[in-house]
């Protein structure tokens, strides 16, 4: 689960953000492409495949044109740190 967050001007400064949105996630799902990935609770996501994503509408657009199996590599910062992860979606069930 995630939602759509807005950050304050200190964080979109301090980890030079595009947007004063981004997709915070709520919980990872064991055994998802997000938590093989290394994603966490807290995590939020900034870009997938260097497209930026300010909302969850942006994430199932994406998801929804990108091939089942293919790597999409994920922007996300984690507290002050700013990161990557490569996951790699599934076909929804």
């Amino acid at each position: 689960m995630a939602y759509q967050r807005k950050v304050n001007r200190k964080t979109v400064r301090f980890h030079n953000l595009t947007s004063d949105s981004v997709v915070a996630i709520m919980s990872v799902v064991p055994g998802s492409p997000a938590q093989k990935a290394g994603l966490l609770a807290g995590d939020c996501i900034i870009s997938l495949d260097d497209r930026a994503v300010a909302s969850v509408d942006d994430i199932f657009r994406f998801l929804g044109d990108w091939p089942a199996g293919k790597s999409v590599v994920i922007d996300f910062y984690r507290g002050k740190e700013r990161l990557k992860a490569t996951a790699y979606p599934v076909e929804a069930q």
